[in-house]
């Protein structure tokens, strides 16, 4: 590496002379690069790309920046948490959506996120284009992951007796279930997709089992779709 000279101070990388510790790069494979602010180091702490924005890591329960070609980006990041907005970008740094309100914590299956504007809830893919509109009150976050990564999520509705519709949106971009129902089960072998194969078994094998608020049980899957059930479900 070769070394800078300022102020009589030598400095041996781009990321020290940005003024970042070196230890940032310190524990990343050959290939690997280490994002801070709106930076982009390689890493031997070579200053890659330069953004306009701020990356936002907020999505790292399931991606580190550009993992799936694309990153969120903060509007402006010396706002209030509540204050801030939210952008697509792509590796190049072109801006592929308008900035949305909030961000969902992971993405589904790599491809599909959702995003808040106005206080609802859509969903969009990773190109930027809008699955499904801004209709939902919140997503499954204040439920529970559901098999452990990101293959389903639900989504809800609010009722005015403080109670919820919930639905679920799936790894196929489709909202399977309609936010009508009052609990939603899911029945599946797979908690991450190793491979092709293990999604292609989920589409065949999953069970996804819901109930409304008569009481009534239904049953849904990718290959038969949605059929009433005579009688309560067992998982």
């Amino acid at each position: 590496m070769c070394a800078y000279d300022i102020n009589n101070r030598y400095y041996e990388s781009d990321i020290e002379k940005l003024g970042y510790p070196i230890q940032e790069i310190s524990s990343i494979d050959e290939h690997e690069f280490v994002y801070i602010d709106n930076y982009l180091f390689d890493c031997k702490g070579k200053l890659i790309k330069e953004y306009k924005y701020t990356i936002n890591n907020c999505c790292i329960l399931t991606n580190e920046p550009f993992d799936n070609g694309v990153t969120f980006v903060v509007n402006d990041s010396t706002k209030e948490h509540d204050e801030k907005k939210y952008a697509l970008m792509d590796f190049q740094g072109n801006i592929i959506t308008e900035f949305f309100d909030g961000i969902d914590e992971g993405w589904v299956d790599d491809r599909f996120i959702a995003v808040e504007k106005n206080k609802k809830w859509g969903f969009i893919d990773k190109s930027g284009k809008q699955i499904i509109d801004f209709i939902f009150d919140w997503r499954a976050w204040d439920y529970e992951w559901i098999n452990d990564s990101s293959i389903y999520e639900k989504v809800r509705i609010d009722r005015e007796d403080s109670t919820f519709n919930v639905g679920l949106f799936t790894f196929t971009g489709l909202l399977a279930l309609e936010p009508i129902y009052k609990t939603i089960e899911i029945n599946s072998k797979f908690s991450y997709f190793e491979n092709n194969q293990d999604r292609v078994s989920a589409l065949i094998n999953d069970e996804i089992f819901a109930t409304d608020f008569d009481g009534n049980h239904y049953k849904w899957t990718h290959h038969s779709g949605l059929e009433k059930l005579e009688k309560d479900f067992k998982i």
